[in-house]
């Protein structure tokens, strides 16, 4: 259930972070730019997903699988 009430603060901040404009005129003009501007999103992104892994992981009980 939270995870449409996140979708909709992330769509949001999207929203207000990038004008409508910026992105296609980045990818036309400065395209290198808009390509390590998507891998720092991705690698950010990676990295979250596997520090909440992880931070579960370490809350498990021992006898847990």
């Amino acid at each position: 259930m939270t995870g449409s009430y996140f979708g909709l603060i992330g769509a949001f901040v999207g929203v207000l972070a990038v004008p409508s404009r910026r992105i296609p005129q980045l990818a036309i003009h400065e395209l290198p730019l808009l390509g390590l501007l998507i891998l720092v999103l991705l690698g950010t992104a990676a990295m979250t997903v596997l520090g909440l892994a992880r931070l579960r992981k370490a809350q498990r009980p021992l006898g847990a699988g």
